[in-house]
């Protein structure tokens, strides 16, 4: 970029402080109090009132914006609209902290980055908040928000899969020029919520505009025990079916029951021969095609 960013923390969140705390409390000893953005979505009342005293408390610096119909999606894009055009909004979830080379990390990146560089992410690594369950494999980590594209700073492509909005910096005035988040898509109310995050990326690069990773940009992410057991893990999966379901391609119907089937069969194999680790994660791909059936059968 010609001149430096500014680099504005985005958390967009309907959680009490007793979730945010340790997200927001990074964020006031980091530097950027004063630059971060905290968008309090979906409530009204009593509630949002102690929402908002929470927020004071952790960090006072910040400024709150209230977006009243709820989702991640729409209080990021009121995010977006209240930035200045060349601002960059670092967006994380509630439940991420920042490490220590973090702030560091992003300002060199984008330091350096060129006119064409619209979003720089970087690892989002899990910080189990219980005993991580035996089953729980690597495969299984990326449904749970989990990032590690390698040790180098690189370009993204679409094949890579992307960066979430645990960890996600983006010019305001790009993310705006594409439309910003995809309301449809995304976060709404306590379900979980998938895609917007992915969409906006390779809109960015559909206008010839880059992605890129930097290492050292890490958060941690807080996955709490009600997050590690398997229904919930399952239930993650599907809702990403669903949301893979609403972008079909010619042949998903096809392809996805094959490989229902095929999951399924090795679901009751490793089963049978006692790798339940192993079948879970096959469970779990058959659970995001059951997703992804059930979305494109509702859209007949």
């Amino acid at each position: 970029m010609s001149q430096p960013a500014r680099i504005r923390p985005t958390v967009c969140t309907n959680r009490p402080a007793s979730v945010t705390g340790p997200c927001l409390s990074a964020l006031r000893d980091s530097g950027l109090a004063a630059e971060t953005m905290v968008i309090v979505s979906g409530l009204s009342g009593a509630t949002l009132a102690e929402r908002r005293r929470g927020i004071d408390r952790l960090i006072p610096e910040a400024t709150v914006l209230v977006e009243p119909l709820g989702g991640a999606s729409r209080g990021r894009n009121l995010a977006l609209a209240e930035a200045e055009p060349t601002d960059v909004l670092a967006f994380l979830d509630d439940d991420a902290v920042i490490t220590e080379t973090w702030v560091a990390a992003m300002a060199r990146s984008w330091s350096g980055a060129g006119a064409d560089v619209a979003a720089i992410g970087g690892p989002v690594q899990p910080l189990f908040l219980a005993p991580r369950p035996p089953w729980l494999s690597d495969y299984l980590l990326r449904g749970l928000s989990i990032v590690d594209y390698g040790p180098e700073p690189r370009v993204l492509e679409i094949a890579d899969g992307g960066l979430f909005t645990a960890n996600l910096a983006i010019v305001a005035q790009h993310a705006l020029a594409v439309g910003g988040f995809d309301l449809r898509r995304g976060p709404r109310g306590s379900g979980p919520g998938f895609g917007e995050d992915i969409l906006i990326q390779d809109r960015l690069r559909e206008h010839g505009l880059k992605v890129l990773y930097e290492p050292a940009a890490a958060v941690l992410h807080r996955i709490a025990p009600d997050r590690l057991t398997r229904a919930a893990v399952l239930h993650r999966r599907y809702a990403q079916g669903v949301e893979m379901g609403r972008t079909p391609y010619r042949r998903q119907v096809a392809d996805t029951l094959r490989g229902l089937i095929v999951s399924t069969a090795r679901v009751c194999a490793y089963t049978l021969v006692g790798k339940p680790d192993v079948a879970i994660g096959h469970l779990a791909y058959s659970a995001q095609s059951i997703g992804v059936l059930s979305e494109r059968a509702r859209r007949r």
